[in-house]
């Protein structure tokens, strides 16, 4: 494993860049990375940044591991890009689905902040479709579309958490994963406790599998800012028993 999110086991970008749509994504960890390295890849008429062959070439090496060990590999895509972003360099979705029917092995998750095109895709069954839902308004926004796609695997990233989960049992519906977890870095903005608790509770409620990833490094309890020695607030051990969930989806594929 060559990444530090403790929910997948790789992660693939089939180009860099994107640009910024919601609340989430005010402190975008990666556009500062793209900052770090070349920059420019980033806002409605950046041009976004192709990546060499080689890196074309690594899930085809993850398959091959995952064939020959028996154990299927999570991969993330993108951590560094919006697969369906409508600024994405020609041809390369298509050949991001092409690479997924030729990696069977591989439980590719795919997020996104822009699901509209979602339900118009037919899904491989190795493909595990999520969006980004910060707020409760935005988990509305984009589970309603989220539901309509024909994918084995449906999930929500509650990440980063700016708000208490929604209400209503329909925003749950059709619903396989949830992942939660407060914002780091240094401006990071107030998670609470409780929503990861509220999201735990409705989760176990409609029978949906969640995954607690991080309480991010502005983290608070009753109101209260807490300090914790972890610096994305993600060292489990610290955690009040009662968030330390992390469970996967109960599919096969």
């Amino acid at each position: 494993m060559s990444t530090r999110i403790q929910w997948t086991d790789e992660t693939f970008n089939p180009w860099v860049g994107c640009q910024k749509i919601s609340p989430g994504c005010l402190h975008c960890y990666a556009e500062t990375m793209d900052n770090r390295f070349n920059g420019g890849a980033w806002g409605k008429d950046a041009p976004r940044r192709t990546l060499s062959e080689s890196n074309w070439k690594r899930p085809i090496g993850w398959n091959r591991i995952a064939e020959r060990t028996g154990q299927r590999m999570r991969v993330f895509c993108g951590s560094m890009c919006d697969v369906f972003d409508p600024a994405a360099p020609p041809g390369l979705l298509d050949r991001l689905f092409a690479t997924i029917e030729q990696t069977p092995c591989l439980n590719w998750q795919l997020l996104t902040k822009r699901p509209e095109l979602a339900p118009q895709i037919q899904y491989p069954s190795n493909v595990w479709l999520g969006v980004s839902a910060e707020t409760a308004t935005w988990w509305s926004k984009r589970v309603k579309v989220l539901q309509q796609a024909k994918a084995s695997c449906k999930f929500i990233s509650y990440e980063p958490a700016l708000g208490p989960p929604p209400v209503s049992a329909w925003l749950y519906d059709n619903i396989d994963w949830v992942i939660v977890g407060g914002e780091s870095g240094p401006e990071a903005r107030p998670f609470h406790a409780e929503w990861a608790l509220e999201a735990i509770t409705k989760c176990q409620l409609y029978g949906i599998n969640v995954f607690v990833k991080q309480l991010g490094a502005n983290p608070h309890v009753s109101g209260h800012p807490i300090k914790l020695k972890a610096r994305k607030g993600d060292e489990i051990d610290e955690w009040p028993k009662s968030l330390r969930v992390r469970e996967f989806p109960g599919v096969t594929v």
